[in-house]
């Protein structure tokens, strides 16, 4: 940190804090865009996911629990 805030001309409180509040922002900025895809990667489609359930235990030679 003391080279850090050498070359930016600010006191190691300063550059620790600055970097405290940056990897906050990071962390919800990220928590913010895992939120919004969750939805996408683990949607239920309905008959799709049927269709898929079914191909799937057609393939291994076991029937659907249905």
């Amino acid at each position: 940190m003391q080279e850090v805030a050498q070359c930016l001309g600010l006191s190691e409180v300063a550059v620790r804090s600055r970097h405290f509040r940056a990897r906050s922002l990071l962390r919800e900025a990220l928590a913010r865009e895992i939120d919004a895809t969750e939805g996408d990667v683990f949607a239920f489609a309905g008959a799709r996911c049927d269709r898929i359930v079914d191909g799937v235990l057609a393939r291994i030679g076991a029937t659907p629990s249905r």
